[in-house]
């Protein structure tokens, strides 16, 4: 009997202690659902507006199943000739971490603000000492 509610008391403890980085996640990535213009990006303290006005636009992919945690980034109306670029990625971290998946491979991007009306993030792309942050709204 003591056994098992030692048992009971560590799976208790182990649920309380993992379910709020979950929910820090999911509620990242329901902030982040639906459709972002790039307003600038900033690299080593310099704005580029190069990407100005670019669409990205954040969902679950269209081939995962409902209860997939599969999403997906697309950047629409943003290349001449016009392309679409589509990105799976993953919220980490409490929130703080973007994850992506792109065909040069997986990088990761910290989340600076994420809020109804502003979404910053930063790469910092240790090989060449860059520093890209992108503000979108």
């Amino acid at each position: 009997m003591k056994m098992r509610n030692t048992f009971i008391f560590l799976f208790s403890l182990f649920t309380v202690l993992t379910m709020p980085s979950c929910t820090k996640d999911q509620k990242a990535l329901k902030a982040l659902e639906g459709y972002w213009t790039l307003q600038y990006q900033q690299i080593n303290g310099v704005i580029d507006t190069q990407l100005q006005g670019c669409t990205w636009y954040f969902n679950r992919c269209a081939n995962a199943s409902s209860a997939s945690s599969v999403w997906c980034l697309s950047v629409v109306n943003c290349f001449s000739p016009s392309f679409d670029y589509n990105i799976e990625y993953k919220i980490s971290d409490k929130g703080t971490k973007m994850i992506m998946k792109e065909l040069s491979g997986t990088s990761e991007r910290e989340i600076l603000v994420l809020n109804d009306h502003e979404f910053r993030i930063q790469n910092n792309i240790s090989q060449q000492g860059v520093i890209v942050e992108v503000y979108a709204r």
